[in-house]
């Protein structure tokens, strides 16, 4: 599932994803929010916060992520990961050197230092 996070900035997306992520999440969540930020900014900052229970994206999600980040691939001016899943981190930091704008990633305990970053 994926649900808002409040109080970031006007031009920060902030996400955050537990249990199975479908396409229709994205649907009903991502997409509408990816859509209105970028309707008001040309360069848009991403907040991801990926919690315990987190198991992955259906097929669906997985192509409709895919589809999302590279429909504003020049425009993510930065993204931050929040997570302690090992795998998740490693496969974030390998994707991090192909990415245009700024990535970092934080483990929970981070996470308001995180929302500090992504807001500046």
């Amino acid at each position: 599932m994926l649900t808002l996070v409040p109080g970031m900035p006007d031009d920060v997306i902030a996400i955050s994803a537990e249990g199975r992520i479908t396409g229709q999440d994205y649907d009903q969540v991502l997409i509408p929010a990816v859509d209105q930020a970028f309707a008001r900014h040309k360069n848009v900052k991403l907040y991801y916060e990926v919690g315990e229970t987190f198991t992955g994206f259906d097929m669906n999600a997985a192509f409709k992520d895919c589809r999302v980040g590279f429909s504003h691939w020049w425009h993510w001016k930065r993204i931050a990961l929040v997570t302690d899943l090992h795998w998740l981190k490693t496969t974030a930091q390998f994707f991090t050197a192909f990415m245009p704008g700024q990535t970092r990633i934080f483990p929970t305990a981070q996470r308001e230092a995180a929302k500090t970053w992504i807001a500046s």
